[in-house]
């Protein structure tokens, strides 16, 4: 069985289907795929390298403001049909399944069109324009969280609630041992990011909160400070002697198992991760986002109990230091927030995806 998945731009639409497609070819050995990318978005890094037969298309996201750029980006979207045209009748796929990210329109878009049946994944809470338009024409619709369903217009029996797909390697690892291996057998950690970018705010945050914990001779921090802003944080004087940095944390399963709290953004994905493991988090959702679809994402953790959410424009330092002590003096509650944490999402969504689409061929 031949299919297409397209999604791309950052790791958040890129992983997802690399699960999915890892459950696809578990559950069905014959499958071939085929992954449409832009050449400049994550995906033309990490796919490759996955054995994945790779295409690119050449597109860029409409910017809202009206300007010389919107010609260009126009051209592109019309180019980018008939090349999505082309890849469909060269390929001639069962399906098309995409993940999200501007690169999935042209696609999905055209394959609708030809009658060819699309299945979507959206990651969070609020979705895209575009999924909202795409979803019209969809087989399915896999959604992550219980608030998305409200938000499709369409037949109650397309949208289907699956959770968010998750590594593999996320599933088979033990917090005792993570410790273990990252030698803080004796101590509690918090682990800190701001994606692979980095975010300056979070970054001057963490800073902050190391030095007030300092006197906890039991806590360690662990901060990935991001590549834009590796080298200006690496010359400050005043880190203080218990934060651990990195400017990216490539191991990212160990490093959130050891943790015992993790302060972060609230993209789709780094939450399916938080709930995979079940970790306690304060989350400071981005502000710079459509839709502002990381505060929605923030808030199915806060109704659950299993984060705090800090608003990135009103930070309150003593605030944020209050709840980690609160939370470091308290094994009880630490392992509620846990156990909450587990169960906002659901899990093992690729397997749940793959057979809901399985069972349609």
């Amino acid at each position: 069985m031949r299919v297409i998945v397209t999604g791309g731009g950052t790791g958040g639409h890129v992983y997802p289907a690399l699960a999915i497609i890892e459950s696809l070819k578990l559950k069905e050995p014959s499958t071939e795929v085929l992954y449409v990318g832009t050449e400049r978005g994550i995906e033309s890094r990490i796919v490759p390298k996955k054995n994945i037969v790779f295409e690119k298309i050449n597109i860029e996201g409409l910017n809202r403001k009206i300007g010389w750029h919107t010609i260009k980006n126009i051209f592109l979207l019309i180019k980018s049909l008939f090349d999505a045209n082309k890849i469909l009748n060269k390929y001639r796929p069962a399906f098309v399944l995409g993940t999200g990210g501007y690169v999935s329109f042209p696609i999905l878009f055209v394959a609708a069109i030809k009658k060819i049946p699309i299945f979507i994944h959206e990651q969070n809470a609020y979705p895209g324009v575009a999924n909202k338009f795409l979803s019209r024409y969809v087989t399915k619709i896999f959604v992550s969280f219980p608030d998305s369903l409200d938000y499709f217009k369409i037949k109650r029996e397309k949208i289907f609630l699956s959770g968010n797909p998750v590594r593999d390697e996320f599933k088979h690892i033990d917090k005792k041992e993570s410790k273990i291996q990252m030698g803080i057998t004796d101590k509690k950690m918090i682990l800190s990011f701001g994606g692979s970018g980095g975010a300056q705010k979070i970054n001057n945050l963490v800073v902050e909160l190391a030095k007030l914990l300092s006197h906890r001779e039991n806590v360690v921090f662990y901060h990935a400070t991001g590549n834009r802003y590796y080298e200006s944080f690496k010359s400050r004087t005043d880190l203080p002697d218990n934060l651990k940095f990195l400017e990216y944390i490539e191991d990212m399963p160990l490093y959130m198992s050891a943790a015992d709290i993790v302060i972060a953004r609230s993209g789709a994905i780094t939450l399916a991760e938080i709930s995979t493991l079940g970790i306690p988090s304060i989350l400071l959702p981005s502000p710079n986002v459509a839709n502002n679809h990381q505060m929605e994402n923030a808030k199915a953790f806060e109704r659950s109990k299993a984060a705090i959410i800090v608003d990135e424009n009103n930070i309150d330092i003593n605030f944020i230091n209050f709840q980690l002590n609160s939370l470091l003096d308290n094994d009880k509650l630490l392992e509620e927030m846990s156990e909450n944490s587990i169960k906002v999402l659901l899990h093992n969504a690729g397997n749940i995806i793959a057979d809901e689409i399985l069972k349609m061929f």
